[in-house]
C-alpha cells in the first residue's frame, strides 16, 4: 500500500516538489546578492585551499630572526610573533575557520530539519513537547555554554564542530517545524497518506524536499554564524591548541601586540572574517530574497 500512497498524487507532489526545486536552484545563483556572496567565497576558499599550494610556507618551525617583520618583499604580509609567515597562516587559518564553520553548519542544519518536520508533522502532544525542549534551549545563553564546554575539555577540531553545532540546530528545527505544519495539510500529503503512504515516507519524499529553500537559506547564515562562533573562541583563547591555527586566534594575537604597531596582525585576518561573514550572509539573503518573489 505504500506504494500505491508513493502515487497518490503524485503528479502534484511532483510538479509542487520541482517547482520549489527550480525556484531554489534559480535563487542560489539569479540574485545579485547570492552572484557576489558566491564569487566573494570561490576568492575565499580558492586563497585558503589552493593558496598553500601556490604560496608554501613553514608553519611548523619558528624563524626567531624574522620575528613581527614588518610586510615586504621576503613577506608580503609580515610575520607574526613565532616567525611565521603571516600570508601563509592566514591560508593555513582560513581552512580550520572554513571546516568547522561548514561541518557545524552541515550537522546543525540536518538534526535541525529532521527535528522540525518530525515536530511539525505529528503535531499534538509530541509537537508541543519537542518544541518546549527547543524554546527552554534557546533561553540558554549558548555562547556562554560553548565557553565552559571548551575550557574544561582540550579543545580539538571535533570538540568545536560537536559544540558549536549543539546549539545552533536550535533555529532550524523552529522553521522547518513552522513549513512542515503547512505542508502537511496540503491535497498531495493528505491523498498519499489516505493510499497508505508511512509517516518516514511522506516526511522525507514530500515534507523535506519541499522546505529545501528555507534549509538552504538557514544554511548559509548557519555558517556563517559558525564562523564567527569560532572566531570568537579562538579570540578568548579557547582555539586549537598551537601548531594548528585559525583566524581567531591570529586576531587574538594582533589585539596583543597591538601596541608595538604590528597592524599587519589585526587588518588582514579581521577583513578576511567580514568577508567570509559577508559572502555567506549575501548568499543567504539572495536566495531568501528570490524565494520571496517567488511566493
Amino acid at each position: 500500500m505504500s506504494g500505491i500512497g508513493d502515487d497518490a498524487g503524485g503528479s502534484a507532489a511532483k510538479r509542487y516538489r520541482g517547482r520549489r526545486l527550480e525556484i531554489t536552484r534559480s535563487a542560489l545563483f539569479g540574485t545579485t546578492l547570492s552572484r557576489i556572496g558566491f564569487g566573494l567565497l570561490v576568492v575565499i576558499v580558492l586563497f585558503c585551499f589552493l593558496g598553500p599550494h601556490i604560496y608554501p610556507t613553514d608553519q611548523i618551525t619558528t624563524n626567531i630572526e624574522a620575528v613581527l617583520d614588518p610586510p615586504s618583499r621576503g613577506y608580503p604580509v609580515g610575520t607574526d610573533p613565532n616567525g611565521y609567515d603571516e600570508l601563509g597562516r592566514l591560508m593555513i587559518g582560513g581552512q580550520a575557520a572554513l571546516k568547522i564553520g561548514l561541518l557545524s553548519a552541515l550537522l546543525a542544519t540536518v538534526f535541525g530539519a529532521l527535528y522540525g518536520a518530525i515536530a511539525g508533522f505529528f503535531g499534538g502532544f509530541p509537537d508541543a513537547l519537542m518544541m518546549r525542549v527547543v524554546d527552554t534551549l534557546l533561553s540558554v545563553p549558548g555562547l556562554l555554554i560553548l565557553f565552559v564546554l571548551v575550557s574544561i575539555y582540550r579543545p580539538t577540531f571535533t570538540l568545536l564542530v560537536i559544540a558549536i553545532s549543539m546549539f545552533a540546530w536550535l533555529v532550524p528545527a523552529r522553521l522547518v517545524r513552522g513549513e512542515t505544519l503547512t505542508l502537511k495539510v496540503r491535497e498531495f500529503v493528505q491523498a498519499a497518506r489516505m493510499m497508505g503512504a508511512t509517516n518516514t515516507r511522506l516526511i522525507w519524499r514530500h515534507v523535506l524536499p519541499n522546505v529545501l529553500g528555507t534549509i538552504t537559506v538557514n544554511a548559509a547564515f548557519q555558517v556563517a554564524d559558525s564562523i564567527l562562533a569560532i572566531s570568537a573562541l579562538s579570540f578568548l583563547g579557547l582555539g586549537e591548541a598551537p601548531p594548528a591555527t585559525d583566524w581567531g586566534t591570529m586576531l587574538d594575537d594582533g589585539v596583543s601586540y597591538q601596541a608595538t604597531g604590528a597592524w599587519w596582525l589585526i587588518y588582514p585576518v579581521g577583513g578576511l572574517i567580514i568577508l567570509t561573514i559577508l559572502a555567506f550572509n549575501l548568499v543567504g539573503e539572495g536566495v531568501e530574497q528570490a524565494l520571496a518573489d517567488h511566493r
